[in-house]
């Protein structure tokens, strides 16, 4: 009963481990989007502005 006990411990902490980690990676992934989407935005923008004057 010990070991499985144990056995059960570990992959409760591994699957937790795993959320927190992909949770990590979705919010960096997002935090890269956002950024390259204004990246995008005030580059289009300038470029406009430049064609215009």
């Amino acid at each position: 009963m010990d070991g499985n006990l144990a056995v059960l411990i570990v992959m409760i902490v591994l699957v937790l481990g795993g959320g927190v980690l992909l949770n990590f990676q979705i919010k960096h992934s997002e935090k890269k989007e956002r950024e390259a989407q204004a990246k995008n935005a005030k580059g289009g923008s300038e470029a406009r502005q430049a064609a215009t004057h």
